[in-house]
């Protein structure tokens, strides 16, 4: 069994990773806001910022911090085409959602129907980017991705934190620890950036 490595470039990727969630993350919600105080034309194409600034900063997230990926023992491709249809999805997802925010109906609903729609894309360009991957050997999924950080939830009552609040345990004695924290960073600011926009448009 090869030995998996999240960061094969030493902190480069996750670091780039995380200044591309950053980035998105910011300029999404902001520009979103930005169409809802304007109409006609002007509104739309606030909207379609909006959704190209979320929609490629999470693809381009992911991909950059799948290229520090490695195994040993194998090389690391990708399937150009699917790699490209993993963008596409994102970039159609995020827009249907931004796009129900900016004219839906009912805020609740616009929100609601926003949120899922653009975490629908996330979760769709994830999963389409990984089934991109090209290795010698097999991939697999965990069920139950929790049953491994399972000391988190408990960290987090001991601590009296508030559900949403990240908890990253690591052992200070490992050298790699810090990449595996900014990792867990990298991934955590993608999924806020759903959570941002409906806050700032709520």
């Amino acid at each position: 069994m090869g030995h998996l490595d999240h960061a094969t470039f030493g902190w480069l990727t996750p670091a780039l990773s995380y200044a591309m969630a950053s980035i998105q993350a910011a300029l999404g919600p902001r520009c979103t806001v930005r169409a809802l105080d304007t109409s006609g034309r002007s509104r739309r194409n606030w909207l379609i910022t909006a959704a190209s600034a979320i929609g490629t900063g999470i693809w381009t997230m992911h991909f950059v911090a799948m290229l520090g990926f490695g195994v040993t023992g194998t090389d690391i491709r990708y399937d150009v085409p699917l790699t490209l249809f993993s963008l596409l999805v994102a970039m159609v997802m995020v827009g249907a959602g931004v796009f129900a925010v900016g004219y839906g109906r009912g805020r609740t609903r616009a929100l609601l129907i926003g949120g899922l729609t653009t975490g629908l894309g996330v979760a769709g360009m994830h999963y389409i980017g990984m089934a991109a991957l090209r290795l010698h050997g097999s991939i697999r999924y965990d069920p139950l991705p929790g049953a491994r950080t399972y000391g988190a939830q408990d960290v987090s009552r001991a601590l009296d934190l508030d559900q949403g609040t990240p908890v990253v345990l690591c052992d200070a004695r490992d050298r790699e620890s810090g990449k595996e924290v900014l990792i867990r960073m990298v991934e955590y600011a993608g999924r806020m950036h759903t959570a941002r926009l409906l806050d700032s448009v709520g």
